[in-house]
């Protein structure tokens, strides 16, 4: 049981962490431009 909330979790944060370093590069390449 214990691993049902692991298995649901990961992928969330790995699409979370996935944007927010979406979200940095966007920022990155306004301030250069």
């Amino acid at each position: 049981l214990c691993f049902l909330p692991v298995l649901a979790v990961l992928p969330m944060t790995a699409l979370y962490m996935q944007n927010y370093i979406h979200h940095k590069g966007l920022v990155r390449a306004q301030e250069l431009a």
